[in-house]
């Protein structure tokens, strides 16, 4: 009997552990499950992906279109991009996601901010570009046109400056095709080509015109004008032709009395020194002969006494130099003539006015009248003359 209860009582005590691992197994079970469950049901923070995908976008935007113009935000936009890929390649590797990555929120809020002040700034600044570029070409316009009448009364064969001219008025029109089409960089071009061609332009002239700015020159011509000016005085008549203004003005009394536009020799700019040169001479001179009612082909003239003493002096001194070609004299038979008003130097050397103008001259000179035909002089009331192309 005592043997029996002994047996009993050492199985009691043989279930009691088991009794309680069971009863922990079935807590950390259940426990487990409700975790499980936990997780299963928890309202996870999704992945910020379109955000991410946004936020690249803006910058790649950014970085195409504001280029160069705005590199301050765009170098802040570039490392907000930066660190929002490091913190989403961190994000999408958690295991467990139970909160939202402020930083990353930050980094994504950041790229798309900072690419979009780029892309506003570099819009502004793009703007301010145009502009400045169409106000420089209107600018060089402006220049071009300046230098026109001096590029269109050059001698034919003077191709230097007409052709950079011409390049010149082709780069302006690329530029305002650019400015329309809003190529800033094509703009840019085409702006820089015509300030080279401008300047190239200006630099020929200025070659071309440079006897014009000599002081030796200019004295010579100014003493010519002075003397000529107080022939004209005790109301008599006298005649200035000045090659570089291409005009003529008639003094009566010691001041100018009338202007007349003047078309000159095909090569006007040189002094004068063969029969052929197509340069209009310069001197001092008088009428000799009034032509008119069909004595001259050139409606009507006035002959001046081409080569006077000097010219022939100087042609010979240029003679015994050897600048003078084999079998070429002076010349002779340059006149005021009619049938000018081109626009152009087109004589073979003399003087052409419009055939009005010419009535009005050949009414008011009589044979005798002084004629002086200087580079560029200063005439009584009359603005300063410039010293080279305008």
């Amino acid at each position: 009997m005592a043997r029996a209860v002994s047996t009993r009582t050492r199985r009691r005590a043989a279930r009691r552990p088991r009794g309680r691992r069971l009863l922990w197994w079935g807590l950390l079970l259940g426990a487990i499950a409700v975790v499980g469950v936990t997780l299963a049901l928890y309202p996870y923070p999704p992945l910020p992906a379109a955000e991410v995908e946004a936020a690249r976008k803006a910058f790649q935007e950014a970085r195409r279109d504001a280029g160069g113009l705005a590199p301050g935000p765009l170098n802040q936009a570039a490392a907000a991009a930066t660190l929002m890929e490091r913190l989403y390649a961190y994000d999408r590797g958690r295991l467990l996601r139970f909160t939202r990555v402020e930083a990353l929120d930050a980094a994504i809020s950041q790229t798309q901010a900072f690419s979009a002040q780029a892309l506003t700034e570099a819009s502004q600044l793009r703007s301010k570009q145009f502009e400045d570029g169409d106000n420089q070409r209107r600018q060089l316009e402006s220049e071009l046109a300046s230098l026109a009448p001096d590029v269109k009364f050059l001698p034919p064969r003077e191709r230097g400056a007409r052709s950079a001219y011409a390049r010149a008025e082709l780069a302006l029109a690329q530029a305002a095709d650019a400015h329309r089409g809003g190529d800033l960089s094509r703009l840019d071009a085409a702006l820089r080509a015509a300030q080279t061609e401008i300047e190239l332009t200006r630099k020929t002239l200025g070659t071309r015109y440079e006897r014009f700015r000599s002081p030796q020159w200019r004295r010579r011509w100014q003493a010519w004008v002075d003397s000529t000016v107080a022939a004209s005085r005790g109301g008599k008549v006298a005649i200035v032709v000045d090659k570089l203004d291409r005009r003529l003005y008639l003094l009566r009394d010691g001041r100018v009395a009338a202007t007349f536009d003047a078309d000159l020799g095909r090569n006007a700019l040189s002094g004068k020194a063969t029969a052929g040169d197509g340069a209009t001479p310069e001197g001092r001179y008088h009428i000799t002969e009034k032509r008119s009612n069909g004595s001259t082909r050139w409606y009507k003239a006035l002959v001046l006494n081409y080569p006077n003493a000097e010219d022939k002096k100087e042609f010979e001194a240029m003679r015994r130099r050897g600048e003078i070609p084999k079998g070429r004299g002076p010349g002779s038979l340059i006149e005021i003539h009619g049938f000018g008003g081109k626009q152009s130097n087109w004589t073979d050397g003399c003087v052409a006015l419009q055939n009005t103008s010419m009535d009005s001259l050949f009414s008011q000179v009589p044979t005798g009248t002084p004629v002086t035909i200087v580079g560029i002089a200063q005439l009584p009331g009359e603005k300063a003359p410039e010293s080279g192309p305008r």
